[in-house]
Order: C-alpha cells, then structure tokens, then sequence
C-alpha cells in the first residue's frame, strides 16, 4: 500500500500565484485596521504579564474579565462593507439594528503579522472611522479630542468569496461589535489619549526618559528624570521622579460613563422632590374625631352631662376632641407622626429609644430604635401602639433611612461581649470608681481616656443624653490605653453614656449567612 504524503496549500505554485495577488489586492485597496492583539488574562501574581491565549480566567462562567493586550499595535488591511447605521423604533427604547461589521482579512497575512489566527479578544481600530468634531462640553465653538472607534471580535470563519480556483481558502471574515467601557478592555481604555509618549505598564527592568508616561496600579504617571538601569531606581509614586498624570485617558474620550451617572443623579433628585417618600401624604388632612355611639363629630363641651371639668380631654376651650389615631387608612400611609400633628397646638410629641418619665394622657411618643419608627399613644395607663413609621424615602443609599438600606446596604455594626462602661455629665467631675480616667471637652469635641489597656478590636457606643447616638466617633490609642474622639458640640449638663465592646459583628449579612441562622423546621 503506497505511503500517503501531507499535501501542504503553501507549496502549490498556483496557491502562491493566486495568495500572493489577493494579497497585494488588499494592501492596494484595502483600509488600514490597528488591531490590539489579545494576549490572556492578567496574571494575578503579576499584573504586566498574562497567562496566555488560552487561559480561562473564570471557569465557572466562562469568562476573561481583566483581560491583558499586547502593547504594540499591528497594522493589518481589510476590507469592509459601509452602512447606514439605523436606530430599531420598533419596541421601547433606541436600540441600534446594524452595528455589527464584518471586515475580511487576508489569511497568511493576519497570521504572519499577529503570530497566530485573529481571535475572539482582540480589538480592532478603525482609524478611517474616527469622530474628529465632537463638540467640547465646555465650549461648544471648540471641538474636543478627535474619538476613535474600537471594535472587538466576537467571531471569525472563512469567507465564502475567499475560496479560489484550487478551492482553498484565503480570507477570513471577521465578526465585529463596538466595545464598552468594562472591565474587559480596561488595559486599552486606561491608556493616555496621547499615546505617542506612553510607555506601557511600568517594568523596573527597563529604562524610562523624561516626557514618557507609564502605567502603575491603575494610575499615570510621567517621568521627570531618566528612570531604571540607566538612571536612578526609584519607582512610581516617588516625587523625586515620577508626577502623576491628569491627562485624559482612552476611556474618558469613548466613555459616556459621567455623563450617563450625572443624568441618573438628575433623575434621581427630581424623583426626590416629586415623591420624597413612599406612600401617600396625607399629613394636610384633618382627622375628625367621632363618637362612637352617635356617629358625630366629639366635641368637647362644658354642659350639665360633666360633672368635672378634668374629664375633658384636652382644654375646654377646644371645641373637637383630639383624635384617638389617624382617620385615613390605605397603603403606606402611616408616617410616624400625631394625628392633627400641624392642626393640634396641644399635642405633646417626642422621640427617643425609651417611653420618658411622667406622661400624660394623650401624648405620642416615636421609639427609633423600632425599625421601622413605631409612634405610641399613652391612654393614661399604658403606651398604645399607634403606627409604624412606613412611609421612607425610595433612594437607596447609605445616607437615607429606607427599608432597603436596613439590610442591603447597612454598614453599621453591633458590639458583642462588654468589656466596660461608664456615664460621665459635662461639666461635672467624672467618677472616678468607673473605666474614665480622663475627660476633655473642647468648642469642637470631647475626648475620653479610658483605663482599658488599648485594643485594635474594640468599639464603641456612645449616647448623648439618651435621645442620639453619637456619629464619626474616632477610636485612639492613648499611652496604652484605649480612648476615644467624639467629634459633637457639647453643653454643660449633657449625659454621655459610653460602652466599649470586646468584638463586633456586621448587621449586613448574606443571604446565605442569615439562612443557616434560622432552624430548618419545616425538616423536623
């Protein structure tokens, strides 16, 4: 049986003559394409290397995200088929139909130029499609850096009109879409605009020269005096020879990310003044109080029916009795607050995280220490739940009380195991049978010097006066001993009432973390 020989396309004379003229077809009438070549994911020992084509850098999704490219740009010519670009008005929203393009290369000639085949990663530059007069925010008669376009490959096969008379292929078409300002192409984005003088990621090994610029740890940075084995070894941030660049990254022309969270904030305040809270307002309402009995109006009368005018409630004078609760009932309604709260001149109102002293029949009183606010009522015997303060503002953030921010975005946390307390009245001297030792008040702040020997895992709660909790208050080692900065005005009389905690656990927790706390009864 005859050996069979591995017939090699390379070899033919007719696929020479036919590659070498679709060639040079291609660097005649072809349109000069700067490809970024995709070199792996970052590795995370060393962020100026990668891990090669093929690493996977997430195998449970499948994804590259910190994706590094290889600084020097390659020059390749292809061809592509121009089109109106159209927006898609058939559903909700502006959705481009037709920005995908397909650009057809020359086989041998990508490969020879990058090394290996083009793949999905790389990036391609169309300079022909640079937007050179875009408008400068600032000034709208000047015109702002000229914005290139930048396409990435999603899918590259043979192109069927590259087959020639020897039926082998000779193009490739490549699949394009433009790129995002993500993640993925951060080491092409994070360059200078000006990338005539950028360097690339800084490397001790080499030799940098004034008016060059490197990047390190995510930041510019541009040499003032000759920098490596030539010159003297100091690495960025150092002033004596490296300056950090404020120019304008690749990112900051292409990206609309600025501009697109100014507008989310607008909407957002505008939100804010249409509907600050959750709910309906119904605050402007006046509550009739009725009787019970009769269905009218309860007025508050000094006839022969009284025999002593202290079994009116409220002041004779008022001709309605003040109401038992709010006469509207619905859907996030309940705010927190008395009924008739802006009518009533007579209501006694107050707030705290304990009922106070002495109350008399008809006063609310807000506990905030109930999540949401709770408002009680005292009927002369005991305090009445009224209502939940439910009505919260929808922004979801650190700085505004909602029901979100309770759980998903709370970042405060609650002291475990005591390791001493003590209550000290400004302007009085500190007793000195409890833990403070020292007690300094200033126009801005109060500082305390506890007898605790210092401990990094201390925290500490402080209270003014029983009513709020001290905010920003700074913990400081003081000669061995554990002290404190309350950053409050304080006045004579004030009651601060502290305690340091041993150990502290977050109030935000996983979902997962919070499950495994609760008991599986429904195994049982």
């Amino acid at each position: 049986m005859p050996r069979l020989s591995l017939y090699r396309p390379e070899k033919s004379k007719d696929f020479k003559f036919f590659d070498r003229t679709i060639y040079e077809m291609f660097q005649v009438g072809g349109v000069e394409i700067h490809v970024h070549k995709y070199i792996g994911p970052v590795d995370p020992t060393d962020s100026t290397k990668a891990l090669g084509e093929t690493t996977i850098q997430d195998v449970l999704f499948l994804e590259n995200r910190d994706r590094k490219y290889d600084l020097d740009i390659y020059t390749l010519r292809g061809h592509y088929q121009t089109q109106d670009i159209d927006f898609n008005l058939s559903q909700f929203g502006l959705f481009l139909s037709n920005d995908t393009v397909f650009v057809t290369v020359h086989i041998n000639n990508s490969v020879d130029l990058l090394g290996r085949k083009i793949m999905p990663g790389d990036v391609f530059e169309l300079p022909n499609l640079r937007e050179e007069y875009i408008p400068d925010i600032n000034n709208p008669r000047n015109f702002a850096a000229a914005i290139k376009k930048y396409y990435v490959v999603e899918d590259i096969n043979r192109a069927a009109e590259g087959f020639s008379a020897t039926w082998y292929p000779h193009l490739y078409r490549v699949k394009l879409k433009p790129i995002t300002a993500s993640q993925e192409y951060a080491d092409i984005l994070n360059q200078p605009a000006n990338t005539d003088t950028y360097a690339g990621a800084f490397d001790p090994d080499k030799t940098y020269y004034p008016g060059q610029t490197v990047m390190y740890n995510g930041q510019i940075y541009r040499v003032i005096t000759a920098v490596g084995p030539q010159g003297t070894e100091l690495t960025p941030p150092d002033p004596a020879a490296w300056s950090a660049s404020t120019e304008n990254t690749l990112g900051d022309l292409i990206s609309n990310y600025n501009i697109e969270l100014d507008i989310n904030a607008a909407i957002i305040a505008e939100a804010e003044t249409d509907a600050p809270l959750s709910g309906y307002e119904t605050s402007q309402y006046y509550t009739l109080s009725v009787d019970p009995l009769t269905g009218r109006s309860l007025l508050n009368t000094v006839d022969a029916t009284i025999d002593n005018i202290s079994d009116i409630d409220g002041f004779a004078s008022d001709v309605n009795a003040p109401p038992v609760r709010d006469g509207y009932k619905g859907y996030l309604l309940d705010d927190g607050k008395q009924p008739n709260g802006s009518f009533a001149s007579d209501a006694q109102f107050g707030f705290g995280i304990q009922f106070p002293a002495g109350p008399v029949r008809g006063d609310t009183f807000l506990r905030t220490d109930y999540l949401p606010n709770r408002l009680f009522l005292w009927d002369g015997t005991r305090w009445v739940k009224q209502e939940d303060n439910v009505r919260m503002t929808m922004t979801n953030n650190d700085t505004r009380q909602t029901l979100k921010t309770s759980f998903v975005n709370n970042t405060a946390i609650s002291g475990i195991d005591k390791a001493g307390w003590d209550t000290v009245i400004v302007g009085t001297p500190f007793d000195t049978a409890g833990i403070t030792t020292a007690f300094t008040v200033t126009p801005t702040n109060v500082v305390v010097v506890t007898s605790l020997n210092y401990n990094a895992n201390f925290k500490v709660e402080v209270w003014l006066n029983e009513s709020s909790q001290a905010q920003n208050v700074v913990e400081q080692n003081v000669s061995g001993k554990y002290g404190f900065t309350i950053p409050e005005t304080v006045a004579n009389g004030m009651r601060i009432r502290y305690t340091v905690f041993a150990t502290y656990v977050e109030q935000r927790q996983a979902v997962s973390k919070a499950l495994r706390k609760i008991k599986p009864e429904a195994d049982q």
